[in-house]
């Protein structure tokens, strides 16, 4: 759990501070998860997010939020490295260009001993029929599911810790379908949750 987590810089680790990076944030769903006096700051393809980000923080108040910063997962340049306790990524390795990529930049940006924190959804582990829907959305349909891979093996991908993460935990669940919505939600039910650790 995040709010269990306690920040690798001494000053910050006595007043309670944590240092939070989420990539991929939108218009800012986790928000209301992160623990009080988190310093929070995201980094966004789209930029159109920014002022609903920091419109965030009167809903917010518990959070410092720092700073919005534009740019692609897998080229995190404008952050330093070991410079977060906790990075977070929700349903955004699925639609980044190289996940292999952006996973060394959460593993780069994050302090030794620091968390990353992630829920992705995944090519389905059950049904092959289900798979080969979202190979059919995704090479045929790409643009049009806002550049979502579908059917990208995330779970592998970091069970692979090309990265050199000290520990991964990650399980494979399927969400609880909704009646009336099955025969679309169940392409996207097929999700990874886990935490790896610097």
């Amino acid at each position: 759990m995040i709010k269990n987590h306690k920040s690798a810089d001494p000053e910050l680790r006595k007043k309670g501070i944590l240092r939070i990076l989420e990539i991929g944030p939108g218009p800012g769903y986790n928000f209301a998860f992160y623990p009080p006096k988190s310093q929070l700051s995201v980094v966004e393809v789209n930029p159109f997010f920014e002022k609903q980000f920091f419109k965030k923080q009167a809903d917010h108040p518990h959070i410092n939020m720092e700073r919005f910063i534009v740019g692609f997962a897998e080229d995190m340049k404008d952050v330093e490295s070991d410079s977060f306790d906790v990075v977070v990524s929700s349903c955004v390795l699925c639609s980044v260009r190289n996940a292999e990529k952006s996973l060394k930049e959460v593993h780069r940006v994050l302090a030794p001993g620091g968390k990353y924190f992630y829920w992705e959804h995944i090519r389905d582990f059950e049904y092959g029929w289900v798979g080969f829907i979202q190979d059919l959305f995704t090479y045929t349909f790409h643009d049009l599911v806002f550049g979502c891979c579908l059917n990208r093996t995330s779970d592998q991908v970091i069970a692979a810790n090309q990265c050199g993460f000290s520990k991964i935990e990650q399980q494979r669940i399927k969400t609880p379908l909704k009646k009336g919505f099955h025969s679309l939600y169940i392409i996207v039910a097929s999700v990874v949750i886990g935490i790896a650790t610097k």
